[in-house]
């Protein structure tokens, strides 16, 4: 009987925050922005908020291409 060790997973995590002037023409821009890196939104939600609307996405992304997205989204 052999033990075979469990594959490890490397996982980031970054916390963004963007001011933008039109919500819906940001969200169209990054979708494209993370299908170009291979990517995914794995989940969203929209509040309205002190007069604003927020959203709140999580984004699904290979490590290799995490930095490039992240360079990208500055």
């Amino acid at each position: 009987m052999s033990i075979v060790a469990p594959s490890r997973l490397l996982i980031y995590h970054a916390d963004l925050r963007l001011k933008v002037v039109s919500l819906p023409r940001a969200s169209t821009s990054l979708d494209s922005l993370v299908h170009r890196n291979g990517g995914y939104l794995s989940a969203a939600t929209e509040v309205r908020a002190e007069g604003e609307w927020r959203q709140a996405i999580t984004i699904r992304v290979a490590p290799a291409r995490f930095q490039p997205l992240m360079a990208a989204l500055g």
